[in-house]
């Protein structure tokens, strides 16, 4: 009877191993997600979207991500620009 016991215990072993490593694993910061690196004063044209990301966990900066219509293409616009500004003051009202 012990030698069944101690069988199953040890074939459940790697199970409770891995649960463990799984576990842990999710909750993992990962840091320098930002994904404005390179922000412009101004942008000139109409916008076809904007995002705004505050600061938080993954990035230490606020970031606003604005679609140019005319070409389509996500442009971080620095917030704090006197676009930026404006920008994020339209965001929070």
């Amino acid at each position: 009877m012990n030698s069944v016991i101690s069988v199953c215990l040890l074939a459940t072993l790697p199970l409770y191993c891995l649960l463990l490593t799984v576990g842990k694993g999710e909750g993992q910061f990962v840091p320098g997600r930002c994904e404005c690196y390179d922000t412009k004063t101004t942008v000139r044209g109409p916008l076809s979207d904007l995002k705004v990301t505050f600061k938080g966990v993954t990035c230490s900066t606020d970031q606003i991500i604005v679609v140019v219509k005319r070409t389509s293409e996500p442009v971080c616009v620095n917030p704090k620009g006197p676009q930026g500004k404006q920008l994020l003051h339209c965001w929070k009202m």
